[in-house]
């Protein structure tokens, strides 16, 4: 069955962030190690520095996939990135379900420690032809190292599919994207998903702009609303709070100080505003509220957004693509900018003084 072209276009989807391996040193290792378990069975696997590549046949059961291979045994390097999938997607037609893509995370070292994790839906036909590896839709850094590589490509994507659960996937019915929330469901419970409580309903992607998508659980009960509503805040009230036992505990810049160790500074604030490096202060945010036994049920990108309403933070629009960011790229000091959060000092404390009650 051929895919709706129309339903398939909201597939596209687009997020980029820097990796530092310091604050993250298991995810590439562990990435590499799941891919190249299934990747080897077609000669193919992933380098040391992130590269795509094929082995020879003669040498490759000699690759020991639980360390980092030596150079001489790549034969060939097909591409300077490689393919991580994070979901299979779905269309839904009428009482039809149709597989048309997987959405991927794709990942290329800019530097000896950081690497850059582009998130991507590919469809079906994006992944058969290819034409989604080009500097204007994928990034200008990343490439094949030859054109005729493609194939090699395309096999090591839908190779890399086995490592996907079958309760990994979300589904888009022309309206919605529906998100499977337990890891015991599988694609046939969708068939009646509006009576299902098994989904989480994730806002238009041609209202999102891809980077930030709000979801709701069952969006036609006006008491679900309010309950999720009451969640979100709650929510929020816990994340902030944390944020300011962080703040408390680092010790922060002003803004244009240039600081002595880049990679131990923690941020920098002036008499209005925070400005912390996005990742890891969702990281370390996340670390505080699981141990405080209070992990919060909001996705992040949902978060993001309702900060952004209640004017907590602020948000940068792409040029480009008018996408929307929560983290802003702000000149720290001279010559130097960096993706951080912008967060109102005084919107903390009126949001926690008017919730805390919650």
């Amino acid at each position: 069955m051929k895919s709706n072209s129309k339903l398939s276009h909201y597939f596209i989807d687009k997020y980029i962030e820097k990796i530092n391996l310091k604050d993250f040193p298991n995810e590439i290792r562990d990435n590499r190690r799941h891919l190249n378990r299934v990747l080897k069975r077609e000669n193919l696997g992933v380098d040391s520095s992130g590269n795509t590549v094929l082995y020879n046949p003669t040498v490759q059961e000699n690759i020991n996939y639980e360390t980092d291979e030596s150079e001489e045994i790549i034969e060939t390097k097909l591409s300077n990135f490689f393919i991580v999938p994070t979901h299979r997607l779905y269309i839904k037609n009428g009482d039809n379900i149709q597989e048309d893509g997987i959405g991927v995370k794709v990942y290329t070292q800019i530097s000896k420690k950081k690497y850059k994790c582009i998130h991507l839906n590919l469809n079906n036909e994006m992944i058969e032809k290819g034409f989604w590896i080009n500097s204007s839709y994928l990034d200008h850094d990343l490439y094949l190292y030859n054109k005729s590589f493609q194939h090699y490509l395309k096999m090591a994507i839908k190779l890399s599919t086995r490592i996907l659960s079958k309760s990994e996937f979300k589904i888009f019915d022309g309206e919605w994207w529906l998100e499977n929330r337990f890891a015991d469901v599988t694609i046939s419970d969708f068939e009646d998903y509006a009576e299902s409580r098994y989904t989480r309903i994730l806002d238009h992607p041609s209202k999102t702009n891809g980077a930030l998508k709000p979801y709701h659980d069952d969006l036609d009960s006006e008491e679900s609303l309010k309950e999720t509503d009451k969640v979100i805040k709650k929510d929020t009230f816990y994340f902030l709070r944390a944020l300011l036992e962080l703040v408390k505990e680092l010790d922060l810049l002003q803004i244009f100080t240039i600081p002595e160790n880049s990679e131990e500074n923690v941020g920098w604030e002036d008499d209005q505003k925070y400005y912390l490096p996005y990742k890891k202060t969702w990281e370390w945010i996340d670390n505080w509220l699981q141990a405080s036994k209070y992990p919060i049920s909001v996705k992040q990108k949902e978060l993001d957004i309702f900060l952004h309403e209640e004017k907590i933070i602020e948000i940068e629009v792409e040029k480009s693509s008018g996408r929307k960011r929560a983290d802003c790229n702000v000149t720290l000091y001279p010559k130097h900018k960096e993706r951080v959060f912008k967060i109102s000092k005084a919107r903390i404390t009126e949001y926690i003084n008017a919730y805390s009650n919650l």
